[in-house]
């Protein structure tokens, strides 16, 4: 009896798990957008911003991202409706390096790392909270967000916060690991 070769029906079936793989694989990327989302929502309420940097009524508390950083979609979801202190929620996309100096929050994804140290940089005495994912922590960064085991965690620099003029609530710092890196001008 002659050998059957694989047909429609075998291409189908290696097709379909293809795209399941892809599939959760996307499921997985998105799940790791929205936690990075919800860490920036909670990190947004445990920080007081130095007098002045968050202007008084209903001014939008300002989170920033490069514009094209995967992580907006899930930043707009987490943060539609929501406010703190009477202050809503917003996104704002930004082209380069340039123009942060309003933010309150600057998240600098893992995708851009040539930009991650000239924002920080640019914004270590301005009174921002910036989050950044470099390999390793920056002198002004004030947090950085790392994976360990597949676990989001996260980092604070004391220093950079102090230089920053941020207060950070003690619950924040006990889930935080705490770092001292002096930025090169101290």
């Amino acid at each position: 009896m002659p050998r059957r070769r694989p047909g429609r029906a075998a291409a189908a079936v290696l097709g379909l798990a293809v795209a399941l793989g892809s599939g959760a694989a996307a499921a997985a990327e998105q799940l790791e957008l929205q936690v990075r989302a919800a860490f920036l929502y909670n990190f947004a309420r445990l920080v007081n911003w130095p007098p002045g940097k968050l202007a008084g009524g209903d001014a939008p508390l300002q989170t920033c991202i490069l514009e094209q950083d995967p992580v907006g979609p899930a930043l707009l979801e987490a943060f539609t409706g929501k406010t703190i202190d009477g202050h809503p929620l917003a996104v704002r996309r930004l082209p380069d390096a340039s123009g942060w100096e309003d933010c309150h929050i600057a998240y600098v994804g893992s995708a851009f790392p040539e930009l991650t140290r000239d924002v920080l940089r640019g914004l270590a005495a301005h009174g921002v909270l910036t989050v950044h994912e470099d390999p390793s922590a920056l002198p002004d960064g004030v947090i950085r967000l790392f994976l360990v085991e597949r676990k989001l965690r996260f980092e604070v620099n004391q220093a950079a916060a102090e230089r920053a003029r941020l207060r950070l609530s003690s619950r924040l710092m006990a889930l935080a690991s705490v770092v001292q890196v002096r930025s090169e001008h101290e």
